[in-house]
């Protein structure tokens, strides 16, 4: 069996005051895998998201992406590991003073690509997400669904090894979610790694994914 993408060993998480979030998760993912991670508000999937982009640092537990411990890795590297996977938030996490298109150039001008290179690809992506004609746009002056798709777009960008992505359709019309799944299924198609986090069961049953589900900090599937 070829080396996962993704491994987590014994992972978890706690806060202050003993509130474990995660709990003892063991979970393997390969590369250019799709994997939907499924449950309830509160059941740990943004957490297990941010351990995985090292956003916050598991309790206990290794937690490897491409080789690599992220325990062991130091405050210093983690921006390099993190300009190799993209994320997706809910609070969408726009720069208000940069319009829509140096929203979404910006994740490519901190990894030093050409502006040349940078415009085709902005708009290249723009367009698929059907946001060409908002380009000169600040965030303010766009509503939710629209800005969610600046975010969709900033996050794949790049290309990124890994692709994390929390309720990205939550915000969407059912078109528009149906859109954003056809671009994701495009990106695991070229080789990057998908954990989509949703609570959408319709979502996730229109489509042949491997599911976890996590409830109250566990894997129960």
């Amino acid at each position: 069996m070829d080396a996962p993408l993704i491994e987590l060993k014994h992972v978890y998480k706690s806060y202050e005051q003993d509130l474990t979030v995660l709990e003892d998760i063991n979970l393997r993912i390969g590369k250019g895998e799709f994997v939907f991670v499924n449950g309830p508000s509160g059941a740990g999937k943004t957490t297990l998201l941010k351990v995985i982009l090292c956003l916050e640092r598991s309790t206990k537990g290794e937690v490897w992406v491409d080789g690599i411990n992220l325990r062991r890795l130091s405050n210093y590297k983690i921006p390099y590991l993190r300009r190799r996977m993209g994320m997706v938030f809910q609070d969408f996490k726009l720069i208000e003073n940069l319009t829509v298109f140096e929203n979404v150039a910006l994740a490519m001008e901190v990894c030093g690509v050409k502006k040349s290179v940078i415009e085709q690809k902005v708009d290249q992506v723009l367009k698929s997400l059907g946001l060409e004609i908002k380009k000169r746009i600040y965030p303010r002056r766009l509503s939710g669904g629209e800005q969610q798709r600046v975010a969709i777009a900033r996050s794949v960008v790049n290309d990124p090894l890994v692709l994390l992505a929390d309720e990205p359709t939550g915000n969407l019309d059912a078109g528009r979610a149906a859109d954003i799944m056809s671009l994701f299924n495009e990106i695991s198609a070229r080789g990057t790694t998908v954990i989509f986090a949703t609570h959408n069961q319709e979502l996730i049953r229109s489509t042949a994914k491997r599911v976890i589900v996590l409830d109250q900090g566990r894997i129960v599937n």
